[in-house]
């Protein structure tokens, strides 16, 4: 959708360790680390999902009133 911008979308998945289930905060020290190898700071991150903001673009470019 035009205007939305570039996005990535990053999924840790969380598997069994040596003997214990890797823990959630294992999860987000592991996407940490992955969010600063790509350069992506905390004033990048939206609380949005991409689908969200698909249908409220959507939704906005629906209701403007056609030219011509």
């Amino acid at each position: 959708m035009q205007g939305l911008g570039d996005f990535f979308e990053l999924e840790v998945v969380l598997g069994p360790g040596q003997s214990t289930q890797q823990s959630e905060e294992e999860g987000k020290s592991i996407a940490a680390e992955l969010l600063r190898k790509f350069g992506i700071g905390p004033e990048d991150l939206i609380a949005e999902a991409y689908v969200d903001l698909l249908t409220g673009a959507q939704a906005r470019h629906n209701a403007m009133p056609e030219i011509g």
